[in-house]
């Protein structure tokens, strides 16, 4: 069974079936799919669903991508999250919308290119796990999972983007972890820290 029907399937399955952090993974994965100011709005594909039409007809990043590289934020005992005392879907998805924020912020008019790296599964899945091992971190201790607060820890501009080609002749994890491997190197966290969580 393709994983991305698999992840259609949680949403109607059993409590006893399912598995928790693949459902609350998923929910996050619609958000940003339908939310108007997401970056990724109308770009997640489900199984079945007839691709759009237009300038932009071959972006789109499997719903499986988008479950499997969220789980382990989510993960009810294990989950990064969890760690920091960030547990509803609410906020968790404010955290993620935010980071992806700040990725098209750095991107303008380049967000929707192919040769974006975040444009494909590989950019996904490393920016996830960028955002789990280092920024969620940084958040915490900085009470602010805001954008301004993640834009403010990282240098990015128009001449540090990160292309789909820097990594294309990598496959699979490998290339996803070049593409964590780069954001790191961008990663310029302040030792300062606030008493206030925020949100977007």
């Amino acid at each position: 069974m393709p994983r991305s029907l698999a992840f259609d399937l949680f949403g109607i399955a059993s409590s006893h079936v399912a598995d928790p952090a693949a459902v609350r993974a998923a929910d996050i994965a619609e958000s940003l799919n339908e939310d108007e100011d997401s970056p990724y709005c109308g770009l997640v594909r489900y199984i079945g669903e007839q691709p759009p039409s237009g300038k932009h007809s071959k972006l789109g990043i499997a719903l499986s991508t988008f479950v499997n590289a969220i789980k382990p934020l989510v993960a009810d005992t294990s989950g990064i999250f969890r760690t920091f005392n960030v547990y509803d879907l609410k906020n968790q998805t404010k955290a993620i919308m935010a980071f992806y924020k700040v990725l098209q912020e750095w991107y303008g008019e380049q967000w929707l290119s192919r040769d974006n790296a975040f444009m494909h599964a590989a950019g996904v899945t490393g920016s996830m796990d960028f955002f789990r091992q280092h920024l969620i971190q940084y958040c915490a201790g900085k009470k602010s999972y805001s954008s301004a607060t993640m834009r403010a820890a990282m240098k990015i501009d128009a001449t540090n983007r990160i292309w789909k080609k820097e990594a294309e002749r990598l496959g699979g994890r490998a290339m996803a972890r070049t593409v964590k491997e780069l954001l790191v190197s961008r990663f310029i966290p302040s030792e300062d820290k606030e008493e206030d969580i925020e949100f977007d």
